[in-house]
């Protein structure tokens, strides 16, 4: 006969069994009291199965996240398939849907690596020099007269920096051509990016853009002519966060013939602890060819932990171009 759920609407009632087509042999009837006039228990054994007349308890629930930035509950949607889709903590990161999160891409490329370690920027010394500690003030001038406010180059250039204290922030530079313009910031320690950020209708940098020191004798980040960003593999984790590499990238070549390159990713840091010394993190071994590497496990810096890529090549006269890159997310 099944078991039926009955919602009374009187303290008696009076339950009556009309048997079908086969004579009843027996007849078992339990009820089962529950106080909640709104919901009724269904009860069955353990072997009876269940089939589209069974009585069951219609339960109905609604998915509510809070959001990360805004703090408000919203239902979580489902799509017309009636899935709930799953997005990426990458791709989250990626879609600025995280508080205090962001994206960290930084390339670099040197033009000539011979058999003595390179770090992959295209300014003109072999390792990459960071500023004094303090920070200083810094001036941006071009080779070419052509990158000014008026000009057909670059004419506002952007500098992303760290503080005296690792902390972040950013200018807008109006350029001036040949003579040189000094940044507001007199504090900067560290230089995370340089690019342009309004062009004139050449749409690229006409000469090469230098960030010096004042003195003009110390090069920080440098844009070849007809670029419009800095090809720096050097990047400085910001005061209370951590960066998070998942992957990098290095391959090199040479005019000069087939020239083995070491490609290293070094850090500040072992462990995940902050030390004195750059130390590799990953390497890779290229000839004419190239190479990547994601990371199963993030490796995590810690804040003001400096990252580089760095190159050696097997000759004195190997001149090999090689470039690099690394990738990831602060938190």
């Amino acid at each position: 006969m099944g078991f039926h759920g009955l919602i009374p609407t009187r303290k008696y009632y009076r339950l009556r069994l009309v048997n079908g087509i086969t004579n009843q042999a027996t007849c078992f009837i339990q009820s089962i009291y529950n106080k909640n006039p709104k919901v009724y228990i269904v009860t069955s054994r353990i072997i009876q199965g269940i089939n589209d007349y069974t009585d069951v308890i219609n339960t109905r629930s609604v998915i509510t996240g809070k959001e990360a930035i805004s703090g408000n509950y919203i239902n979580v949607l489902v799509n017309n398939d009636g899935c709930l889709g799953v997005i990426s903590y990458e791709n989250l990161i990626a879609q600025n849907s995280l508080i205090d999160d962001s994206t960290v891409h930084v390339l670099g490329r040197c033009n000539s690596v011979d058999n003595v370690r390179t770090d992959l920027w295209t300014g003109p010394t072999t390792t990459y020099v960071f500023p004094p500690a303090g920070g200083i003030q810094m001036m941006v001038v071009s080779s070419n007269a052509n990158d000014t406010l008026a000009g057909t180059g670059v004419q506002k250039i952007m500098i992303h920096y760290l503080d005296a204290s690792y902390v972040e922030h950013s200018e807008i530079i109006n350029m001036n051509g040949t003579t040189a313009v000094n940044t507001v910031a007199t504090n900067i320690l560290r230089i995370n990016g340089m690019h342009a950020y309004q062009v004139g209708s050449g749409g690229t940098s006409v000469g090469n853009i230098s960030l010096t020191n004042l003195a003009g004798t110390v090069t920080y980040s440098y844009t070849e002519a007809t670029y419009n960003e800095a090809r720096i593999a050097v990047y400085t984790v910001p005061a209370g966060k951590t960066l998070y590499l998942n992957h990098w990238q290095g391959s090199s070549g040479s005019v000069t013939g087939s020239h083995f390159t070491r490609i290293a990713l070094r850090a500040t840091a072992h462990m995940g602890s902050l030390i004195n010394v750059f130390n590799a993190i990953d390497e890779l071994g290229t000839q004419l060819n190239g190479g990547e590497v994601t990371f199963p496990i993030p490796v995590a810096i810690p804040a003001t932990a400096d990252v580089k890529i760095t190159a050696v090549s097997d000759s004195a006269t190997a001149h090999a171009i090689v470039m690099g890159a690394f990738h990831g997310w602060i938190e």
